[in-house]
């Protein structure tokens, strides 16, 4: 999910390769989002097991305000985008995968749903406090000043902009 009017600095993706592959041997350098953003080499990279499938996935992150002009371009508002990312590994070998995300350029719909409600809101709370980068940061949450930090002028704009 991707709100559009969110601020925040960074959209996390994490991969997984198949069997018989290693996240070290990926060439982070390489790994862009639809042939438009680069991944962002100065933002957090990590390996951890994000989905809790056992298996490794590496983290990388990408500049939030790139990734939201690109959806901009091409005139998606509210739906699912589907995002590609490419990238290769140190021997060459290249790889891609595809997601589907849900957008929303409506200011509070925290959870993409196209309304802003009370789910919203309990979506923000329990963001309630955390900065970029902290685990339960949520950046569809972050509506106002400051940037990076979801506190209680964000969930103040989510209640002004509820829509039911």
């Amino acid at each position: 999910m991707l709100n559009l009017r969110s601020r925040g600095q960074l959209v996390s993706c994490y991969i997984e390769l198949p069997e018989g592959y290693s996240l070290e041997d990926i060439n982070v350098s390489t790994i862009m989002l639809n042939n438009t953003v680069p991944v962002d080499l100065e933002a957090p990279i990590s390996t951890g097991d994000y989905d809790n499938d056992i298996i490794p996935d590496l983290m990388v992150n990408f500049n939030r305000t790139e990734v939201i002009e690109f959806i901009s371009t091409q005139h998606i508002r509210f739906g699912n985008v589907t995002i590609t990312l490419t990238g290769s590994l140190y021997n060459g070998t290249s790889f891609e995968a595809n997601a589907v995300i849900t957008v929303s350029s409506l200011t509070g719909d925290v959870n993409c749903d196209g309304t802003v409600n009370f789910y919203d809101l309990v979506k923000a709370a329990t963001a309630f406090g955390f900065r970029e980068g902290e685990t339960k940061w949520n950046p569809n949450a972050n509506f106002a000043q400051p940037w990076n930090e979801i506190d209680v002028y964000d969930l103040i704009t989510i209640v002004i902009n509820f829509t039911e």
